[in-house]
């Protein structure tokens, strides 16, 4: 069992640093088997298909996660609210940290074709997050800091919105990769689904902070000197050596 679990585990390796490097599109199937040193039977014993290969490393991303959060729901020497926007701290971290398997994500799961895909993402997302984040709230109920006459639900209800607007979102994130310019049009839409969060779950308005400004640039891969409305800038750094 080790064994399996072992090459399984560097097939999935392999194909996260090839889709790193050359993209998902340029991994093929060949190429890895070859970086990789199986046959293509051998492959094929473990996954079925490329897409089965980029649904399971989300799903090890999510099982990282999953520990982590539960720590950040148990921690009663926080409030709920200092505990929801850890959550999504983490979450935002996670993805910066591992920027190119989401750009690369991004971009295949919102192709027409890859619905199935999407909506097991969403599912996935749905499962790790949603039950942290309804006891949070229901803890913050307690304390009197949230009001919410049903927060079992509002994970899930979170997160039921976070899908309706994710094929905008999407867009626009991929769209601030390849030019910062985007940045504004993205920072609004999230602001939006910040704002929302906040209703649904009764907090006190400004005190959810779903993004943090510095991981999404480093998401998108924009400079922390970058003037959105203008596009790239000169390196201040620079400038004033």
């Amino acid at each position: 069992m080790k064994q399996h679990e072992d090459r399984r585990n560097e097939i999935l390796d392999t194909a996260q640093a090839l889709f790193y490097r050359v993209g998902y599109d340029r991994t093929t199937i060949a190429r890895l088997i070859n970086e990789v040193g199986v046959a293509k039977g051998t492959f094929y014993h473990y996954f079925t298909s490329k897409e089965q290969l980029l649904d399971e490393l989300l799903d090890r991303g999510y099982r990282e996660l999953g520990p982590i959060l539960e720590r950040i729901a148990e921690d009663r020497d926080r409030s709920a609210v200092e505990r929801i926007n850890e959550v999504f701290r983490v979450s935002n971290r996670w993805k910066a940290d591992n920027r190119a398997l989401i750009i690369e994500t991004t971009r295949v799961v919102f192709r027409d074709e890859n619905i199935r895909l999407r909506q097991k993402n969403d599912e996935k997302a749905t499962e790790t997050f949603a039950p942290v984040f309804s006891r949070i709230v229901a803890q913050g109920v307690e304390e009197g800091v949230l009001d919410t006459p049903h927060p079992e639900d509002a994970g899930e209800v979170i997160f039921l919105l976070s899908r309706s607007m994710g094929d905008i979102i999407a867009r626009l994130f991929l769209q601030a990769v390849e030019d910062p310019r985007h940045m504004d049009a993205l920072t609004h839409k999230l602001d939006v689904y910040e704002r929302a969060t906040e209703r649904i779950i009764g907090a006190p308005e400004g005190s959810i902070e779903l993004t943090d400004a510095a991981e999404l640039r480093r998401l998108v891969g924009a400079p922390p000197w970058t003037d959105a409305a203008a596009g790239p800038q000169e390196d201040p750094t620079e400038a004033r050596s």
